[in-house]
């Protein structure tokens, strides 16, 4: 196998390469809005691993801002169709960063992918963690009472970003794989990024103060069944946890896709250890889709 670098003439082959796998693989980066913007460059290093002329094996980092800070990368696409530890190993050195950029990487592999994970696993990876995709169809959204002194509010930009990194970040913290910080700057970004819904960003005030936050994305819905409501973050500054002001958040966002963003059916992604977090979502309709693994290799 010859593993050569992404260039302009290989973009429309990657792209089909991802289109053909991306069904028992992380879609996160493979969607076709994502595809549409993959190029060669800094921003995506690309190795690819060419038989007889055509691409077998790929492997694609996702170099951002918020992933470098924490000095991690994740892999927008790592398979290779010869299903041997040798040539992951192989692609995997043809694909490492320079020393110092980062201290690990990862990838997301889907339940029943057959030997993906183990393949990963012989090439030195480990599992890091769970997680599930659930999604809810479009059903009622209970009601609820807000309680006095409680209020929801929407999110105003060039104003409340101090307010949503503060809460965001105090609540994932410890929640492995979103430990980074976002910043204020990050946030902004949302007001022109074209996933976040307009006006679909609400603050959860405890007698004036913002202590929850959840914010709404358009998903694309590749299932053919349409776009659908994705919800995340949703998260309660931890001195306000346990009061129900995460189900007042998550119903209010469910009622705004439904009936002002005209996206009635839901989907997020959860921690599988965060086990109140899951507990909400499957008392409020959601049911869980599809689980990953997300596996995680230290570079030295």
């Amino acid at each position: 196998m010859q593993y050569i670098p992404l260039t302009l003439e290989w973009v429309d082959p990657l792209r089909d390469f991802c289109r053909k796998h991306r069904a028992m693989l992380d879609e996160s980066y493979l969607v076709e809005e994502d595809l549409e913007q993959l190029a060669p460059g800094p921003e995506s290093p690309t190795v690819l691993g060419i038989v007889q002329g055509d691409i077998v094996a790929a492997a694609s980092l996702v170099f951002d801002d918020y992933h470098l800070r924490g000095r991690r990368t994740r892999f927008r696409i790592l398979y290779s169709e010869t299903e041997t530890a040798d040539d992951y190993r192989r692609l995997l050195e043809a694909v490492r960063p320079e020393p110092g950029l980062v201290d690990h990487w990862f990838a997301f592999v889907k339940d029943g992918s057959g030997t993906h994970r183990s393949l990963l696993e012989a090439a030195g990876f480990r599992l890091e963690r769970t997680s599930h995709v659930l999604t809810r169809p479009a059903l009622p959204v209970a009601p609820s009472d807000l309680p006095e002194g409680v209020r929801i509010r929407p999110f105003q930009f060039g104003e409340d970003e101090t307010a949503y990194a503060r809460i965001r970040n105090a609540a994932f913290a410890g929640l492995l794989g979103s430990q980074t910080p976002l910043t204020e700057a990050d946030i902004a970004r949302y007001a022109t990024d074209g996933d976040t819904v307009p006006g679909g960003i609400f603050l959860l005030e405890h007698d004036g103060r913002p202590v929850g936050v959840v914010r709404t994305v358009r998903d694309p819905g590749e299932d053919g069944t349409g776009p659908m409501l994705e919800i995340g973050p949703l998260a309660i500054e931890p001195g306000h946890q346990g009061k129900g002001y995460g189900t007042l958040l998550l119903r209010h966002a469910l009622r705004f896709g439904a009936e002002t963003a005209d996206l009635p059916r839901a989907v997020l992604s959860v921690n599988a250890e965060n086990s109140p977090a899951l507990g909400l979502y499957l008392r409020e309709g959601f049911t869980v889709l599809e689980g990953y693994a997300c596996m995680r290799q230290e570079l030295e």
